[in-house]
């Protein structure tokens, strides 16, 4: 596996789906952080909340859990970018809650984002 991503948290890995040869990212939390139970429980709060949302600027989320004491989130590897302002009719579908409403207040904004993968 490669290193995508290291930051505060934890580190993001790209992989491959050994039954689907699909390529994946995978999220990882340090062990610190792991160690936190409420960092954990929002780890995985946050995959919950992902896997459901539907758009098609956000990454599919496939398993979540946890392997040898290191809690992950198994996702899409994104590969988009995205160059021109978002649509502002295309709207996440699912009952996600909060993050849901923030992605409301970024398409408000009419903000840009170009990933650097």
């Amino acid at each position: 596996m490669e290193i995508l991503g290291r930051g505060g948290m934890g580190v993001v890995y790209r992989a491959s789906t050994n039954q689907l040869g699909r390529e994946v990212a995978i999220k990882t939390l340090t062990k610190g952080v792991a160690d936190d139970p409420e960092m954990l429980a929002r780890f995985y709060e946050e995959g919950k909340k992902t896997a459901r949302l539907k758009h098609p600027h956000i990454v599919i989320v496939y398993d979540l859990g946890e392997e040898n004491g290191i809690p992950y989130i198994v996702m899409e590897r994104g590969r988009r970018r995205l160059s021109r302002k978002a649509d502002p009719r295309q709207q996440p579908t699912g009952n996600a809650g909060p993050a849901e409403d923030r992605g409301r207040n970024v398409r408000r904004s009419r903000a840009t984002h170009t990933p650097t993968t």
